[in-house]
C-alpha cells in the first residue's frame, strides 16, 4: 500500500463493515435459534421417519449457522479492529503532509509521502550570506521536513503492521488470503466480500432494504449470481443452456431431487453436463423440458416475488409433506413450464 492510498483510504467504510458483519452475526445466531426451535416439532407434523431425517439436516444447518456466526464475529473484530489502527495511521499521514506543504520551495512526493527540504541557492542566494533570520528559519524548516517524514513514514508502517494482522487473523479464521489478498487487495478492501455465499442469503433474506427497495427481478438475479459464484468456488462449473443457467458438479447441500434453481440459477445433481443432457428428466422430454419447467420457477416465482420466494416454496414443502398432497409452486411449474414427473413420485 502506497501513502496516498492510505491517506485517501474510506475508514468510515471499515467501521461500517465490522458493524455490518456483527449485526449478520447475530442474525445467523437468531435463525439458528429458529431452526433449532423448529426442529421438536418435526416428528410430530412430518411424521417419525421424515420427521428424524429432517431433524437430522436441520441439526446440521443449526452447526452450519452456528459456524457462520461463529466467524462473522471473528470478522467483526478484526475489521473494528482495522479501523481504528487505520484511522490513527491516518490522522498522522495527513499532518505530516500538512506539515510538508508549509514549507518555502520543498520537494513533496504526494504519493509516497516523503519530504524533501534544501537550501536553494537560485532562490536565496548562498547559504553564507544568508542573514541569521534565514539561517534561523532554515534550521526550523529542517526540523518540521524530519517531523513530517517521520509522521508519514511512522503511519504508513503502521497500516502495513495492521494490513498483515488483519490478514493473519481473517486467515485464522478459515479465509484464504493470499499475500495481497483477494485480488490483489489487503483486507481491508476486501472485508465486505469475504462472507460466503450462505451469509450473503442470510443478509439478503433478513434486510429490508433489500426486500423492499432492490426490485424482485434483481433479487433473483442477484441470487442466482451468488449461487453460480459458490457453485465455481466448490470446483462446479456453470454455463446457460436454453436461456438458464445451469450448474453442475456442485456441492450436495444445493440441490434436491432433479435440482433445485435458486433465483435465476439452476444447480442440478448431475457431475458433467454431458450426464445432464443424457439423463435429465429421460420420461417426459429430457432435459430441454427440465430447464423449461426451471425457467417457469425463475421467470414466474423466483422474479416475481423475489428472495421472500424461498420462504414461500420451503412452506408450500412442508405444507405438501404435512398433508400428502404437492407442493403448488411445483404443480404450477409441471403444468405451465415443463414436466418432469414430480407427479410421478
Amino acid at each position: 500500500m502506497e501513502f496516498a492510498q492510505l491517506r485517501d483510504l474510506d475508514v468510515n467504510r471499515l467501521a461500517t463493515s465490522a458493524s455490518s458483519l456483527s449485526a449478520l452475526s447475530k442474525q445467523a445466531q437468531s435463525h439458528g435459534g429458529d431452526v433449532d426451535a423448529l426442529r421438536s416439532k418435526l416428528t410430530s407434523v412430518w411424521g417419525s421417519r421424515d420427521g428424524a431425517q429432517a431433524n437430522t439436516t436441520m441439526a446440521a444447518h443449526v452447526g452450519d449457522l452456528d459456524e457462520v456466526r461463529g466467524k462473522l464475529s471473528s470478522m467483526s473484530r478484526v475489521a473494528g479492529d482495522l479501523a481504528s489502527a487505520m484511522s490513527t495511521a491516518q490522522q498522522d499521514a495527513r499532518r505530516g503532509e500538512s506539515i510538508a506543504k508549509t514549507l518555502p520551495e520543498a520537494v513533496y512526493d504526494a504519493t509516497k509521502g516523503t519530504v524533501d527540504y534544501q537550501w536553494r541557492e537560485d532562490k536565496w542566494g548562498p547559504y553564507s550570506k544568508a542573514t541569521p533570520k534565514a539561517k534561523d528559519d532554515h534550521a526550523k524548516n529542517i526540523g518540521l521536513a524530519e517531523s513530517a517524514n517521520k509522521l508519514m513514514s511512522g503511519a504508513l508502517n503502521a497500516a502495513h503492521t495492521a494490513d498483515t494482522a488483519a490478514r493473519q487473523a481473517l486467515m485464522q479464521v478459515g479465509l484464504p488470503l493470499n499475500e495481497k489478498g483477494p485480488n490483489g487487495k489487503g483486507p481491508m478492501d476486501d472485508l465486505k466480500d469475504v462472507a460466503g455465499y450462505w451469509e450473503a442469503v442470510v443478509l439478503m433474506a433478513s434486510s429490508p432494504a433489500f426486500n423492499f427497495l432492490v426490485p424482485k427481478k434483481m433479487q433473483s438475479q442477484t441470487l442466482g449470481w451468488l449461487t453460480k459464484k459458490n457453485v465455481e468456488s466448490h470446483g462446479g462449473t456453470c454455463k446457460e443452456i436454453d436461456g438458464m443457467m445451469t450448474c453442475v458438479n456442485a456441492p450436495k447441500y444445493m440441490y434436491a431431487r432433479g435440482g433445485t434453481t435458486f433465483g435465476d440459477t439452476f444447480v442440478t445433481p448431475y457431475k458433467t453436463f454431458d450426464e445432464f443432457e443424457q439423463q435429465s428428466n429421460p420420461n417426459h422430454g429430457g432435459y430441454h423440458v427440465t430447464l423449461a419447467h426451471e425457467k417457469y420457477h425463475r421467470d414466474q416465482q423466483w422474479r416475481k416475488y423475489g428472495i421472500k420466494f424461498a420462504g414461500m416454496y420451503l412452506a408450500a414443502e412442508a405444507a405438501a409433506e404435512a398433508t400428502g398432497t404437492v407442493n403448488k409452486y411445483e404443480a404450477d411449474a409441471e403444468h405451465k413450464g415443463g414436466e418432469t414427473g414430480y407427479f410421478d413420485k
